[in-house]
Parts: structure tokens; sequence; C-alpha cells
């Protein structure tokens, strides 16, 4: 299975499921720019780390480095996919290239965040709709989340649609302070952001 996306939620679903199955984790080096290098830590030992090189995701010299990174991802004949909420333009032109291993795709903001500059609100719609099209499977964090990604995308069925909800990240391998700490086990759920942004969406998960 590859894993790649947003950087906090992803490691620790890879930590997850790397108790589970073989997991390939996927990052960008843009991602880690500013970031606690200590982050992938939690991974080490449990799976393949693949970091990539990529501009800001609009940039067109994406373009033939998405290319090879598709590739690649091809060649490994990966069971599933995972990404979350969506990928670069280049990713979607030369997704072809993955292969035919079903994509399932985390989404966390169904609808946009109000107050994004239009600009930004338009490509992120527009990105996650193309990926939407894409993937096989949906995950939502709530109930009322999963309704929402039923009625902005019509084209998915409820059988399309998984809900795995939030969880603490602490209790996912992880500390305040960034350093390496418990490991994952079934009795925590999946988690998606900082400590400091537990609340973040809450309110819209019912």
């Amino acid at each position: 299975m590859a894993v790649f996306g947003a950087l906090d939620y992803s490691v620790a679903l890879t930590e997850a499921l790397a108790s589970l199955c073989e997991v390939d984790f996927y990052c960008s080096s843009r991602y880690l720019m500013g970031r606690d290098p200590t982050i992938l830590d939690v991974l080490r030992d449990k799976c393949a780390v693949h970091i990539f090189t990529q501009h800001r995701n609009r940039d067109p010299r994406n373009l033939p480095l998405c290319r090879r990174l598709c590739k690649d991802i091809g060649h490994r004949g990966y069971d599933v996919i995972h990404i979350q909420e969506y990928g670069s333009p280049w990713m979607a032109f030369w997704w072809r290239l993955c292969g035919p291993h079903p994509l399932v795709m985390t989404i966390h903001d169904p609808y946009q965040h109000p107050g994004l500059r239009l600009a930004s609100r338009l490509y992120q719609d527009v990105m996650q709709s193309l990926f939407v099209r894409k993937a096989d499977k949906v995950i939502t964090h709530g109930a009322v989340l999963k309704q929402h990604v039923l009625e902005r995308y019509p084209e998915k069925a409820d059988k399309d649609v998984a809900v795995i909800p939030h969880g603490a990240f602490e209790e996912m391998g992880r500390s305040r302070t960034g350093s390496a700490g418990q490991s994952f086990d079934q009795d925590h759920p999946v988690l998606w952001g900082h400590p400091s942004e537990q609340g973040v969406g809450i309110p819209a998960q019912g």
C-alpha cells in the first residue's frame, strides 16, 4: 500500500497501517520545509519512506517530476494507493502512469473553509473534484462530513464513502514536543492534526 498527502495525518495513518500490512510512505520535500524532522522518526524501521522533490503544487516545473513519481508508483504494483484531499494538477495529469491500482482518498473538507481567497478556494475545489472522480473509495471523519461528500459529489454512492473518526495525536505515537511516543494500538482511532488542532472541524463531524 502507498500512502501520501497531508503530513501529520499521513504519518500517523502509515504507522497504524504498518502493523497490519506492508506500507510505503511518500512525502514531498516541500512539506518537510520548516518542520521538525523527527516527525518521520515514528516510521523508522516500519516502512519504506520515499521523499520526492516538488515545487509549489501549481508550479509547472513539477510536470516531469510527477511523471517520474507516477511511473515509479506504477512499477511498484501496490494493492492500494491512499491520498489526502488531493494531489497536484501534474500528478492528476500523469495519474494513468500509476497503473490500475485502487485509489482511496481522505476528504477533510468537502466544502472549503470560509475566509479562503477565491483563487485558493477554486483551486482546491477543482483538484478535490478531479481526485474524487479517480477515487474508488472516500474516507471522511464523521457522519455529517459523509453526508456533505455525498451531497457535493452525487456520483458517489453511500457504499463508496466510509467514516473513520478522528483520534488524539499523542496516542498515535508522537508527543507535543515532536519526539517519538508510544506506538499505535487497535484501541486508538486514526488521527488528524497536531494536539493543538484537535478541535479543527469538530462541529462539522456530527
